[in-house]
């Protein structure tokens, strides 16, 4: 009976704050004016009615009367407020607007401690709620247990913020896809785990109004609210909370002080309401190069091996307690330092399960950034396997933020071709199984990733299907790599070309993925194949980039099929482009190819601009790289064979500074003419010698054969180029190229000799002595140039191998900035000119050896500093300043060993010299003339440079042993090729 009494009052109140809703609707209805605070208060009145309406059915205890009593005490104060309104309303006289203001003048008292009361009553509510269903779970519990059933309980999420709505997913898949993950307890029951509350404070918010920005230095950081975050709108409608201020932190440890201070000041503003959380907190932190991290640093640079580090780290935590809880003047842990970027070596993910797994340390895991800082690594390291081995060590997704989130399919990555997941789908989808709703994901999201085809199309009938996570993917962004889920989606008209936050489509999404009917599907469906992303980059790009070459031919047959000829041919060119020049498919298995491209371009002689790379009206024919691209090209009538582009380079140019020598030969048969020059006035034969500044063996063959070609066929070796330099004022002859520096600091470079002895002796086959003497007195005069440490105002004042392809065009200084330099060198250049005049009357052999001792002092000069800067060389723990050095080099362009690297330069001269001459064509006799000339010369060379015939022999044995010598000389017998060098120079010297 007391029971039956208890619930009749309990409906009784709800039926009274039923009628007080109605009352308080139709005052606001009939007012034209009501104040802000009824209105909230008529949506608290309904919030706390469908409590009431949950909490009904519950059985008659002390609790339950305590939530009667506190929901009585509401109900009389709202029937008080609801007649004193009526009272002040009916005493008010004059206009209705009037009146109602001054109806509600006396109304704030009596609001404000309703709103009191609803909180309690809510409160009160909620608990009582909540505890009568961990009862009913306790019993269910311990009934399964008893029975040993398998009885699936499904626990209803409840969260103090905000109210998680059921969703009519389908469970398809062994993943839940609803709300709820599953996982099974130590009862044998299945329970499903709630999807985490929508608090935007506790979850990390990815809006616009949760960005800080950082500015640090070694030991202090500043964290701020940026002022541009104040002057625009949240980009998110679903954010409930916004949080400004900023954190500055310092550590003292410079000062002997082994403590960090932080200090935060936040304001944090939800509806309704702010709060201002000021913190000031110490940290203990160790210095940068404690014990702990500087074995982490040494392992990091192979100083010493993961067993070392392994061993060093264990003593080290057996002999400090404190040693779990280490972070350095930063803040980072230990785990954190590891992780800052790939290493090169096993090591790295050893070191990471030593202090995860056997140490069972998490410092620094639970941070909000250490998830982007672990996404950072995609593109230049194995992100997603990082992923999966840090969840499977422990570490905890639900703490996640996505603030310094990467960039998607960056063109900055370091080999994009085969960067997995390059828009973090497969990323985002494996924290998700851990963190429901991450990063902005909604239920949709989820359905589409784990759900079935049933479920998507159910929730996109309920849910808005354009909405987006943090990096502006929407559902589609995701369904691309499921067909089936891509046609359910489909069906509810979601915006096909929605673009992610870096401009990325579904389109484009589907074709990086190499998901051909997924492709096929968005284009049907109306999707825009001309839409572009940051980079200026279509759908067909993205398929290109990631050599989904087959894709792009059948959308190239799809455009030509249903949208006509001449919007296939367009869509033709760009890819033959991109199969070409920019992402040149080198290690294609041959399914498909350039003519495949071409015969659906119609006109094959178009051009084309590469602004990555500078060049400027480009042809096909420029950017080849074989005999049968050449064929082909022919084959579908490609006639600009003598074209030149906007730096005035024709495709013989471009072939000929490739080193491609097979190519050369092909366009001089077809009609190529040899003696066009570029925009700086050189010839193919200027840019073929160039390559032989380089060191390694393959770029060195190539390019002694594409100038055997070019002279062969006829190529003026004394042509000069528009130079107006004081090292060649009558302009730099082809041989210049070959000055390639040891050193860049002015008055310490020193020129490798070797390759400057093959284009004298080319010269003085071709030109006879005359000729030669000219060559060596422009190698003189440039040498003479250097010394005198005089500024260079030619387009070759940098190396030409380090401008390379990436330098089209003039590189000259402004003809007012030369005229300027010039004037102020005016006494050097006289001077120099008296030094070249006098030395010019010599012959050319004497001339020669003025040029070899001029190396040979510079050489020594370039040592003498090499030897000194290599004291600094290498890793260093400056324990004084709290840092790790590094110190490779002194700069980029200087080397440690000078002198070793002349000496390898002239040993792979010797070992291209024996090649050449044992495998060459010609008649035996004419061979070996051509043979004892480099030997005369190179024996020259040794005699003054005082380098023994036996340490050239014996860089010829290591420099054919390396790396690169294994790759081509691999199969050759280069002991003999070295003996013969020896009984070949140490003859010649006997004879002399």
């Amino acid at each position: 009976m007391d029971v039956a009494s208890g619930v009749a009052g309990f409906v009784s109140l709800l039926i009274q704050i039923a009628s007080g809703i109605n009352k308080l609707r139709d005052i606001l209805k009939n007012a034209e004016q009501a104040p802000a605070e009824l209105e909230q208060l008529l949506r608290e009145l309904v919030f706390l009615q469908h409590l009431m309406e949950g909490a009904k059915g519950l059985s008659r205890d002390p609790a339950f009367e305590h939530c009667e009593a506190s929901c009585g005490l509401f109900v009389q104060g709202l029937e008080r407020l609801y007649q004193k309104l009526l009272i002040d309303s009916e005493k008010v006289k004059g206009p209705k607007m009037v009146k109602t203001v001054l109806a509600f003048r006396h109304w704030k008292k009596d609001v404000e401690e309703l709103f009191r009361n609803i909180q309690a009553a809510k409160i009160n509510l909620i608990l009582l709620t909540s505890h009568r269903t961990s009862q009913c779970l306790s019993e269910m519990m311990l009934v399964n247990q008893l029975h040993n059933t398998s009885a699936r309980v499904s626990i209803p999420a409840i969260a103090t913020d905000s109210v998680a709505p059921s969703t009519p997913l389908a469970a398809s898949s062994s993943q839940s896809p609803g709300s709820f993950d599953t996982e099974t307890n130590s009862f044998g029951m299945v329970v499903h785990r709630p999807k985490l509350g929508r608090n935007c404070l506790a979850r990390s918010c990815s809006c616009s109004c949760h960005h800080t920005k950082r500015t640090y230095r070694r030991f202090w950081a500043l964290e701020y609210t940026p002022p541009a975050v104040f002057q625009k709108t949240c980009d998110n409608s679903s954010c409930n909370a916004a949080k400004y201020g900023g954190s500055f932190r310092i550590a003292f440890s410079q000062l002997g002080v082994r403590w960090a201070a932080a200090i935060q000041f936040y304001i944090l503003t939800e509806s309704g309401k702010f709060s201002m959380r000021p913190c000031f907190e110490m940290e203990r932190i160790v210095p940068y190069t404690s014990p702990g991290f500087e074995l982490i640093w040494r392992c990091e640079n192979n100083l010493i091996g993961f067993e070392a580090a392994q061993k060093g780290l264990i003593e080290l935590k057996r002999t400090d307690p404190t040693f779990p809880t280490h972070v350095n003047p930063d803040g980072k842990s230990y785990i954190e330092v590891i992780l800052q970027y790939p290493w090169r070596s096993e090591a790295q993910f050893q070191l990471l399960k030593l202090f995860m797994q056997d140490f069972k340390m998490s410092k620094g895991t639970e941070r909000p950034g250490f998830l982007p800082l672990c996404a950072q690594w995609i593109g230049e390291g194995p992100h997603i396997y990082l992923l999966e081995t840090l969840l499977t060590l422990g570490f905890d997704a639900t703490v996640a933020e996505t603030q310094n989130w990467p960039e998607l399919s960056s063109p900055d990555w370091w080999l994009a071709r085969l960067t997995p997941d390059p828009f973090f789908v497969e990323y985002i989808s494996i924290i998700c199984k851990h963190n429901p709703g991450f990063a902005g994901l909604t239920p949709l999201h989820e359905a589409v990733v784990f759900g079935s085809p049933d479920s998507i199309r159910n929730l996109a009938t309920l849910s808005r299907v354009n909405e987006r996570n943090f990096l502006g993917q929407t559902p589609l962004h995701f369904a691309v790599s499921n067909p089936l889920h891509l046609e359910s989606l489909l069906h509810a008209n979601p915006d096909m070309d929605a673009p992610d936050n870096y401009g990325n489509t579904p389109l484009m999404y589907a074709a990086s993925g190499n998901r051909e009917e997924s492709v096929m599907m968005l284009l049907n469906a109306g999707a825009d194949p001309y839409r572009e992303d940051r980079y200026n980059r279509t759908f067909m790009t993205h398929g290109a980039l990631r050599h989904n070459w087959k894709l792009v031919l059948n959308c190239i047959s799809r455009f030509e099929a249903l949208e006509g000829k001449q919007v296939a041919e367009s869509w033709a060119q760009l890819a033959a482009v991109l199969f070409q020049v920019k992402y040149g498919d080198i290690l294609s298995n041959g399914e498909v190819t350039f003519h495949q491209f071409l015969v659906k371009c119609g006109d094959v002689n178009f051009v084309y601009n590469d602004h990555n790379t500078g060049n400027l009206n480009n042809t096909l024919l420029h950017d080849i790289s074989s005999i049968s691209d050449l064929e082909a090209l022919l084959d579908t009538g490609f006639n600009l064979i003598n074209y030149a582009n906007g730096a005035g380079r024709h495709p013989l140019i471009e072939a000929a500074a490739r080193g491609n020598f097979s190519l050369v030969e092909g366009l001089l048969k077809v009609g190529a003419d040899i003696g066009l020059r570029d925009n700086e006035h050189r010839t193919a034969l200027h840019h073929a010698l160039a390559l032989l500044g380089h060191l390694a063996t393959d770029s060195t063959w190539k390019a002694m054969n594409t100038v055997r070609i070019l002279v062969d066929h006829g190529a003026d070796l004394l042509s000069r180029d528009n130079c107006r330099c004081p090292c060649s004022p009558e302009g730099c002859l082809p041989g210049v190229e070959l000055m390639h520096r040891v050193g860049g600091r002015r008055g310490s470079a020193a020129c490798f000799p070797a390759w400057g002895i093959e284009w004298v002796c080319l010269v003085y086959e071709k030109k006879g002595i005359n000729g030669a003497k000219i060559a060596i007195e422009s190698f003189l005069r440039r040498t003479k140039h250097e010394e005198m440490g005089m500024a260079h105002v030619c387009c070759r004042r940098s190396s030409q191998q380090f401008r390379g392809r990436m330098s089209r065009g003039p590189s000259c200084i402004l003809d007012d900035d030369i005229d300027d330099i010039l004037d102020e060198e005016s006494e050097f250049i006289e001077i120099l000119e008296k030094e070249m005049a006098q030395s010019n009357e010599q012959d050319y052999a004497l001339l020669f050896d003025e040029w070899i001792r001029l190396n040979k002092s510079l050489l020594a000069v370039l040592s003498k500093k090499a030897t000194e800067n290599n004291q600094k060389y290498g890793p260093e723990v400056d324990y004084k300043n709290d840092l790790f050095k590094t110190v490779w080099a002194v700069s980029f362009f200087e080397v440690r060993y000078p002198d070793k690297e002349v000496k390898a330069s002239l040993a792979d001269y010797a070992l291209l010299m024996e090649h050449r001459w044992r495998t060459s064509e010609k008649d035996q006799s004419s061979q070996d003339d051509w043979y004892m000339t480099r030997i005369r010369f190179l024996r020259r060379v040794l005699d003054i440079m005082d380098f023994s015939a036996f340490h050239i022999a014996g860089e010829m044995r290591r420099r054919s042993k390396s790396f690169l010598g294994q790759r081509f000389w691999d199969g050759v017998e280069v002991e003999n090729y070295i003996q013969h060098f020896l009984s070949s120079i140490l003859k010649r010297e006997d004879e002399s």
